[in-house]
């Protein structure tokens, strides 16, 4: 299938990747749009973060975790465009069923050139619980070839 991206719901954040490590948002600053590509910080950080983050399939990410329901993403990936896709499904109890997610993303300037602060927000939706619209901040680390995500 192919590559599609996340956002996560504000309660239920810190249940994707890993650990979620807690940091305070950066202060915002300058940021460049090139045609064909999304508009981010300029610092060198936020420069390396962007390349780091937009060149991983993020697999197995657990979206939405709870009780006995999930949204896992098989595949989330985030684009130098500013957009971000997703395809997995939701799970609970005996139930399974596909679904794919997309939107938007921005960003903080980056703390350092593995750990930012950024905005997601849910464009399109089918996955059961999810909610076009729907817009999360998250602090993300990106460790190895996946994320960590800790809610803002």
């Amino acid at each position: 299938m192919s590559a599609a991206l996340l956002v996560l719901l504000p309660t239920l954040l810190a249940c994707g990747g890993s650990k979620a490590p807690p940091v305070a948002a950066a202060a915002t600053s300058a940021t460049t749009q090139e045609p064909g590509s999304g508009s981010f910080p300029t610092d060198s950080h936020s420069q390396t973060f962007v390349r780091s983050l937009t060149a991983l399939d993020i697999t197995n990410f657990a979206a939405v975790g709870g009780n006995s329901a999930s949204v896992i993403f098989s595949h989330l990936s985030f684009k130098k465009d500013n957009t971000w896709s997703a395809v997995g499904y939701f799970t609970a109890d005996d139930e399974h069923m596909d679904c794919t997610e997309s939107g938007t993303w921005t960003m903080d300037p980056a703390e350092s050139d593995t750990v930012a602060t950024i905005n997601w927000i849910i464009g399109k939706t089918d996955c059961v619980t999810r909610t076009s619209g729907t817009e999360t901040r998250a602090q993300i680390t990106i460790v190895g070839d996946s994320i960590e995500v800790a809610s803002r």
